[in-house]
């Protein structure tokens, strides 16, 4: 586990503590408000958001809900699965989770600020 992962892994355990996010059989499933800024443009959506702590086969991964409800959220313009080993999370208590990355492979996302708010 890289140094970068590791510290992900802590500020997103110390984000499903505040908010007491993981429900009685341990699975972590929320409605939250989730703010996308990119180089280009920003958007606000309200979804679900669903995340996989770390595991054998996971890295602390989160997952936003792609819906009808949300026919504005393109996964081919917007981030939408983030893996603790290749972003940064960061624990804000008053803010939520802030997620940092930058998608090289997709020109239309690049550099990106994510951040999730509980509803």
């Amino acid at each position: 586990m890289t140094p970068n992962e590791s510290k992900s892994l802590e500020e997103l355990n110390k984000f499903i503590e505040a908010f007491q996010l993981r429900d009685d059989n341990g699975n972590i499933i929320f409605p939250a408000t989730i703010h996308f800024q990119l180089p280009a443009r920003s958007i606000t959506i309200k979804t679900d958001v669903y995340i996989t702590p770390a595991s054998y086969h996971y890295t602390g991964t989160i997952f936003i809900s792609l819906d009808d409800d949300q026919p504005q959220l393109d996964e081919k313009n917007y981030p939408t699965m983030f893996h603790a080993n290749h972003q940064d999370y960061l624990f804000l208590p008053s803010q939520g989770l802030s997620i940092s990355g930058n998608d090289e492979a997709n020109k239309n996302i690049g550099a990106y600020t994510i951040q999730i708010i509980p509803a």
